[in-house]
């Protein structure tokens, strides 16, 4: 069975957000359109690639995984915020702004971003979905640190400017240990390792339209 990097972003939501509930919510789609997204990801790999439970978690079965991306986190910044025209934004120079919180698997690396800089954590909101997230951060409530990936979601009120310290999160496709993978898996990892896992992008900075 053929799948893409939608199948991806559908198993990734879940593992940050804890739930197939609070995934679809924040990529703007049905919860079912999440739960097909990844069941078909795990047949493609012959294997679970999720615990169902109260709180879904990657599982660790006999597989073996290869890397398609380092994801980056960054500030989410409203358009007209001062630090929004940076290169890049130190921790510690959120701490004057309100800090919107999105609970779920991406609050250990913004805790991590904030212990590195060595920055004063105290969240002012704390938030369940991505797009109540950017609808307040648009609002001018506050600022928050998202992953790059968040990027797909923004429109031209928002900005995103690469964290110092920086914090990254791997993305990592695991398939079964002991028998070959699938050819579309195989065809998939070849493709992502020509290509931007955010933009799409491919040699030559071509973005993906399929």
């Amino acid at each position: 069975m053929a799948f893409g990097m939608p199948h991806l972003k559908a198993f990734v939501a879940v593992a940050d957000a804890g739930g197939f509930s609070a995934a679809a919510t924040d990529l703007g789609v049905s919860q079912s359109a999440v739960s097909h997204s990844v069941a078909s990801l795990e047949r493609a790999l012959g294997a679970p690639v999720l615990s169902r439970g109260p709180w879904a978690q990657p599982t660790a079965p006999a597989v073996t995984g290869v890397e398609l991306a380092s994801d980056g986190f960054c500030a989410l910044l409203p358009r007209d915020h001062p630090l929004a025209g940076e290169a890049t934004v130190n921790v510690s120079d959120l701490e004057d702004d309100p800090f919107i919180l999105s609970k779920g698997g991406c609050e250990k690396h913004v805790r991590d971003a904030y212990r590195k800089a060595a920055a004063r954590f105290v969240p002012a909101h704390q938030v369940r979905d991505m797009t109540t997230l950017l609808t307040m951060v648009r609002s001018g409530i506050g600022v928050s640190i998202v992953p790059e990936l968040t990027r797909a979601m923004l429109d031209e009120r928002l900005s995103l400017v690469p964290l110092v310290p920086r914090v990254t999160r791997r993305l990592v496709l695991a398939g079964p240990e002991h028998r070959p993978w699938q050819p579309a898996v195989t065809a998939l990892l070849d493709s992502c390792r020509l290509r931007d896992p955010v933009t799409g992008a491919g040699p030559g900075g071509r973005r993906r339209t399929g």
